[in-house]
């Protein structure tokens, strides 16, 4: 096997039916809300069909209207042009037109679906008024042409403002005109309805460990009304929702019901329906969307408008038809949700928890609790591409084994034999080694392989970087760029790029097109220097310190001439710089996800799959 090292570091008129619930133990803290990512942070990246805008993933191939004042969309306006003959971006009445479709690029770009160009501030400039057009997409894109997504609530809920890179101003509808071809400046951003934007898109939501929210047709309330439901994700036209912002609806593509609350009461454990859509949509039935940082992902609550209260899975019940109720907001498993593309499998692991030989030295510290609510938390990141993972306690599996325990951030030969043969035994299932030894690792060669992870500091950010590798993703960048192999690492990044071409693409270190290429940590560090003092010199930390800078990391030719300048996702789960924002979600492309799917009709890992 090839280890792969990983991170270290309208009113229904029913009666109501209550049922006993316990909305969650704890309150959750919140996202600071209305303050703006600094200009430096990565970009933002979207996909949540909700207000369309999520922290947790890119847009990626997946274009989507960018919807904004008067519920009308970002469009192109070919006629007439500015002064100096570009095109002009302007706001235009929603058609569902190509015209009005945009995707994010890995560059921090915004590119319209149907000219292919990249939207830009005309002139480079970055003065208040500056006109917004399409240009041609630059490869080495100037930060007129770079934009950063930034979380705002509005009255409306959960919206973003797109900053300039190089301006620091936003997006904005000039004079707050509503009327079709009203065009776009730049301007300092107020949060004002002129500068919030969402998407629209529809999508499953998902909940507690990756079920579907859906409709029961079958099995109604006594008053007639069909349950608002959780169900294993099937695929169904009725586990496809849309959020309709202007209204505060969630719509149901199946059926064209609404989310409602039934007889419009506003108590704990109130009974949640699908009913007829109102034009004019009574407290009930109208919903605001707030995130809620978890650990690994950034799911999302839907508080009812008339009662305050959120959509919720009483008692945390995960059983099929299990009906929704609202409850007091406390931003637990049960009461916040989050968004897959494609529709779960369970993949079942298997847990070591290791001790030595004696039983009694170098004991796994943490419990099956704790495992169950960190891969509860990662299923929130891996629905995204149709996976859950599940841990029965007859899967926690306490194991004498010195020659196991002591595995570091690799296996020797013994050590690995030893693994494989465990994992061997029990093909059904995802092995999990949880060992005494520093760091965590995993890789991708036949059924026997498995993922090993430190018992202390263990959290849902690392393994789900782990996972990946075991779903066939490599890191983002090149292993070989380390410093303490290779000498100065800015000196071996140029001599690779002389290499390859003399191109950013030379660090297209996973061979995936739409993630970005990536240095690797050792560049980073060399450019933005270490933030711990005094600096570490440990050679398996150094990389992992580093938060600074933005998303563009200009790497220099040993005479201090800049020669390549790479966007890496500092997001990206493959990477190494996750950690740096704290309370966003891990990421993965849409060729990524691909890749993982890919995986999973091979016979090496094909064995996991139950539907």
């Amino acid at each position: 096997m090839t280890d792969q090292s990983g991170c270290g570091s309208e009113m229904a008129p029913a009666a109501h039916v209550p049922s006993r619930s316990i909305g969650g133990s704890r309150s959750r803290p919140r996202s600071a809300w209305g303050q703006r990512l600094a200009k430096s942070s990565p970009a933002i990246v979207l996909v949540l069909f909700l207000h369309g805008l999520s922290a947790a993933e890119p847009l990626g191939k997946a274009a989507a209207p960018v919807v904004g004042l008067a519920d009308k969309c970002l469009d192109v306006d070919p006629a007439p042009k500015t002064p100096t003959g570009n095109t002009r971006v302007v706001l235009n009445t929603c058609n569902g037109g190509q015209s009005q479709q945009w995707e994010r690029t890995w560059r921090s770009q915004l590119k319209h679906s149907a000219t292919g160009t990249c939207l830009n501030a005309e002139g480079g400039q970055a003065s208040n008024g500056t006109n917004l057009i399409v240009s041609p997409c630059s490869p080495s894109p100037q930060t007129n042409e770079r934009w950063f997504w930034s979380d705002f609530t509005n009255s409306q809920g959960l919206a973003w403002q797109i900053i300039g890179a190089g301006s620091n101003r936003c997006v904005n509808v000039a004079g707050a005109k509503s009327a079709d071809k009203s065009p776009l400046v730049l301007w300092d951003c107020t949060g004002g309805a002129n500068d919030t934007w969402r998407v629209h898109q529809t999508a499953p939501i998902v909940g507690l460990v990756g079920k579907c929210l859906d409709v029961d047709l079958a099995n109604k309330t006594p008053s007639g009304n069909a349950r608002a439901i959780i169900r294993a994700c099937n695929g169904s036209a009725n586990q496809n929702w849309s959020y309709q912002s202007a209204k505060g609806q969630v719509v149901n593509g199946g059926t064209g019901l609404c989310l409602n609350v039934e007889q419009g009461l506003a108590a704990n454990l109130s009974a949640v329906i699908a009913y007829q859509c109102s034009i004019s949509p009574q407290p009930n039935e109208a919903w605001s969307v707030a995130a809620v940082p978890r650990s690994g992902a950034t799911s999302y609550q839907f508080k009812g408008k008339g009662s305050g209260r959120c959509l919720n899975v009483p008692n945390a019940k995960r059983d099929d038809g299990t009906g929704l109720i609202i409850f007091d907001c406390v931003g637990a498993d049960n009461d916040t949700w989050s968004l897959v593309t494609k529709f779960p499998s369970e993949i079942k692991v298997r847990a070591y928890a290791l001790v030595n030989d004696d039983g009694v030295t170098n004991p796994t510290t943490m419990t099956l609790a704790q495992l169950q609510a960190v891969l509860d938390d990662m299923n929130k990141v891996y629905g995204r591409m149709g996976l859950w993972f599940s841990l029965a306690s007859t899967d926690w599996i306490v194991t004498k084994n010195t020659l196991l325990n002591t595995i570091g951030i690799s296996a020797t030969p013994a050590q690995d034999a030893a693994a494989r043969q465990l994992a061997a035994a029990h093909p059904g299932f995802l092995t999990l080694l949880l060992r005494r030894g520093g760091g965590a690792f995993s890789g991708f060669s036949n059924a026997s392989d498995y993922v090993a992870a430190p018992n202390t500091g263990f959290n849902a950010g690392l393994v789900v970087h782990e996972f990946g590798h075991y779903f066939n993703l490599p890191h983002t960048f090149f292993e070989s760029l380390s410093p303490g192999k290779d000498g100065d690492a800015n000196y071996v990044a140029y001599q690779r790029w002389l290499g390859h071409d003399q191109n950013v693409k030379a660090f297209e270190a996973d061979g995936i097109s739409d993630t970005p290429p990536d240095p690797g940590p050792w560049v980073f560090e060399r450019r933005w220097g270490l933030s711990q003092t005094p600096p570490t010199t440990d050679p398996l930390k150094i990389g992992f310190e580093s938060c600074a800078g933005g998303d563009q990391i200009q790497i220099t030719a040993p005479n201090g001439a800049v020669v390549v300048t790479p966007y890496p996702d500092r997001h990206n789960a493959m990477s190494y710089f996750k950690h740096c924002w704290p309370g966003t979600a891990q990421t993965f492309s849409a060729l990524q996800l691909s890749r993982m799917d890919a995986t999973l009709s091979v016979p090496a890992r094909s064995h996991l799959l139950r539907q």
